[in-house]
């Protein structure tokens, strides 16, 4: 479990399960969790919800606001220092490292 505090932009919405993160602000969680810690997860979080937000969105202050001025560019070269097993450990398998979320083939 990892406990943090984030300013959300957007009302929860209300599910049978009870109140969830709008998809933009979890979205925007995600992203900063790539920006801030660079881990193989957050990597995979945001490359998931490519088919949903255009790259500038992603990259977009909005999205962003993060407590590092890293771009999200430059984390996502520093991705190549993850090892594969720790990708492997979220269960992405050998051709899916190479291709994704890393954009290397």
């Amino acid at each position: 479990m990892d406990l943090l505090k984030e300013v959300l932009w957007r009302r929860p919405i209300v599910m049978d399960i009870g109140p969830v993160l709008d998809l933009d602000d979890l979205i925007g969680t995600k992203v900063r969790a790539l920006g801030d810690r660079g881990l193989a997860r957050d990597a995979m979080d945001v490359h998931a919800a490519r088919h949903l937000y255009t790259i500038g969105a992603l990259e977009s202050p909005d999205a962003r606001k993060s407590s590092t001025s890293m771009s999200l560019h430059d984390r996502l070269e520093s991705l190549e220092w993850i090892s594969d097993a720790e990708f492997e450990a979220y269960g992405m398998n050998t051709a899916g490292i190479t291709e994704d979320p890393r954009g290397h083939n």
